[in-house]
């Protein structure tokens, strides 16, 4: 097996307000809430040609 070399970006990010965003919602709505917000991200970075992994 032959190594390769890649470079690699991480993003990590923090969604501000999510702890009290967490408090106000029922989990349902926070579940819909952030997969609406990971699923935008996903589709920023595969457009630029990234993919993500959870």
């Amino acid at each position: 097996v032959q190594e390769v070399r890649k470079t690699v970006t991480v993003v990590f990010t923090d969604v501000t307000g999510s702890t009290a965003m967490g408090e106000r919602l029922d989990p349902e709505s926070l579940r819909r809430v952030m997969t609406r917000y990971f699923d935008e991200m996903q589709t920023v970075v595969e457009r630029h040609g990234g993919t993500v992994e959870k």
